[in-house]
């Protein structure tokens, strides 16, 4: 059997704030059957989205949560199954969009929420809204609140044209409450043990949800009374309010789902509007793990309501394909010498099993690590660009974030074979080299940075440091330079996002590896998964092992399939800040 401990996060996406309002009981709808509630979706603007990804106008208004868009192709597309499933539940679901303005993007003209009868209605979502709204505004939907309404807030970066577009557009509203939404960074699941209020309605009988680009709240401040039912993790990125904000550590007062009360009515905060993303959504949907449940929890309790029963997803979920299974490889006592592993966490610290000793922690949050060729130093790559070489790694130079396009970020670096350079990758697919790396054609001279269905999140250099693959979130793998395509999973479906990429040992081929553990072998030798099993957390990464593999999950638990020893893992003693990164020691 495979060594097994846990799995989880990733961090790299899209995101922007939503807003959801909903009625309590006391506010029945006119000519509405009173055991139906009415809800009106407010969506952004056409093109007011997508500034990440999209590359022209029809991309900028398909990056918007519309509920009329039923589409199932990967990536970020509509809550039409969301719509399905609250009609399904008894709900009246209708949607208006806020104005566009002139050609190409724009950030769109706010609903008239002071003219529009919010009574009429028992549920008011602010989906994917961008728009400016003035204190005028802010009054009429602060008394609805107060009079027995409620409101849910969820953000997205990619709803809007810039890092701060959706934050702003709600967070005039928070304003009046005391909460601060946080602008769009990092990517994880939160299960029935991380909650701070397992007993709340909205996560009844609900085991596991997940996010993909998440915007949690400050609550520290709230002048409202808050219950935190699940705290954030990892790194939370902070809303300056006119540019991409400075990250840090989540503390006790940021919430990743949160809910209060205003008066009779009803508050909420929820952190990923792609949880409830049709089927093959990017990163997550509304039929994967608990989402719908939750979903339909969330509702029934901004309404006033009791828990709805098991919601039932409209559409079937595509399950992703699963490799060959075959035997899994059994555990290899501890062998001395040349054999070991290094992780890497969102805090900076590092640590070491087997021949791997444990090096300083380095300043900032890790997003990969390489190793030197005879194994004496280590490059660790960190959010801000910065390449750390440690002990008996040479400093070939380090990324300078100015000089990137908005939103682009360093994602990934692959090291020469003699260890004489690196790239740094970034989310778009850019290959910067370093050292006696050569100047590659990479995604963004190809032309097709702007296109991608899902950031680019892991490298490996080919054998002969003359090119580089590079995997993207969807499955997508781009070979560069002298490497040799030998397929991908883009555009099929899949249980979770990929999140690493390892080649085998002779160089010819690779592994992908998913988030659920799931492994995917091309010219590359399968040696087992943790695909269809239960994980603690998600995997976040893999690398080449022996004759196979390591994967590595947030908390650090390890699964092995090689032919080299088992050398402990960090499964049963998680770190503070979740692991992002995995090294093997040269065998």
């Amino acid at each position: 059997m495979p060594t097994r401990r846990s799995v989880r996060r990733r961090g790299l996406a899209c995101g922007l704030l939503t807003l959801a309002l909903v009625a309590g009981p006391t506010i029945a709808a006119s000519g509405a059957d009173e055991h139906e509630t009415r809800i009106l979706f407010v969506r952004g603007a056409d093109r007011s989205g997508g500034f990440l990804e999209a590359g022209d106008d029809a991309q900028r208004t398909e990056q918007l949560a519309d509920i009329t868009n039923t589409s199932t192709a990967r990536g970020n597309h509509g809550w039409g199954a969301l719509a399905a499933m609250l009609r399904g539940a008894g709900h009246e679901v209708t949607q208006i969009a806020e104005s566009a303005e002139g050609p190409g993007p724009t950030d769109g003209l706010a609903v008239d929420l002071v003219s529009l009868d919010l009574d009429g209605y028992d549920v008011v979502v602010l989906g994917s809204n961008n728009a400016a709204y003035g204190s005028a505004a802010v009054d009429a939907l602060d008394a609805y609140v107060r009079r027995g309404g409620a409101a849910l807030f969820i953000s997205d970066a990619n709803f809007g044209g810039s890092w701060q577009d959706a934050p702003n557009s709600d967070q005039a509203f928070l304003d009046r409450y005391g909460i601060v939404v946080h602008q769009d960074t990092g990517t994880y699941r939160i299960d029935d043990d991380e909650l701070a209020a397992p007993t709340h309605p909205v996560v009844d009988g609900v085991e596991a949800v997940d996010g993909e680009g998440v915007s949690p709240f400050d609550v520290g401040a709230a002048t409202v009374d808050v219950t935190i039912v699940a705290p954030a993790e990892g790194q939370v990125r902070l809303n300056p309010g006119d540019r991409q904000g400075p990250t840090r550590a989540a503390d006790d007062d940021d919430a990743a789902v949160w809910v209060a009360e205003a008066g009779d009515g009803r508050l909420a905060g929820h952190f990923d509007r792609n949880t409830f993303f049709n089927d093959n959504g990017a990163g997550t949907h509304l039929g994967r793990l608990d989402n719908a449940r939750y979903a339909t929890n969330l509702f029934a309790w901004l309404a006033g309501g009791e828990r709805a029963p098991v919601p039932t997803v409209p559409g079937p979920t595509v399950p992703g394909p699963v490799p060959p299974e075959g035997p899994m490889p059994p555990e290899v006592p501890t062998v001395p010498g040349g054999v070991g592993y290094w992780m890497g966490d969102a805090g900076g610290q590092l640590y070491g099993f087997g021949d791997a000793t444990t090096p300083n922690a380095v300043p900032g949050s890790i997003v990969d690590s390489s190793t030197t060729p005879d194994g004496t130093g280590l490059w660790v790559l960190t959010t801000d660009g910065t390449v750390h070489a440690l002990a008996g790694a040479t400093d070939h130079g380090s990324l300078d974030p100015t000089t990137l396009d908005p939103g682009e970020t360093p994602s990934t670096i692959s090291v020469l074979p003699d260890g004489t350079g690196y790239w740094i990758f970034t989310n778009r697919g850019r290959a910067l080299p370093f050292g006696t790396a050569p100047d590659l054609d990479d995604l963004v001279d190809l032309g097709i940075s702007n296109v991608l269905n899902g950031p680019v999140i892991a490298s490996v250099a080919t054998p002969t440091g003359q090119g580089a693959y590079m995997v993207a979130f969807d499955g997508g793998v781009f070979a560069i330079g002298d490497a040799d395509f030998h397929g991908s999973m883009g555009g099929q479906p899949l249980n979770g996002p990929i999140v690493g990429i390892a080649p085998d040992p002779d160089g010819t081929g690779y592994w992908l590896v998913a988030d659920d553990g799931g492994i995917f072998s091309f010219q590359a030798d399968f040696q087992g998964s943790m695909g269809g099993q239960p994980l603690n957390q998600p995997v976040v990464g893999a690398v080449p092992y022996g004759t196979g593999y390591l994967m590595v999950a947030t908390d650090g638990g390890i699964f092995n399939f090689s032919d080299q020893p088992f050398l402990g893992s960090l499964g049963n003693n998680p770190p503070p800040n979740p692991v992002t990164t995995i090294t093997g020691y040269p065998t």
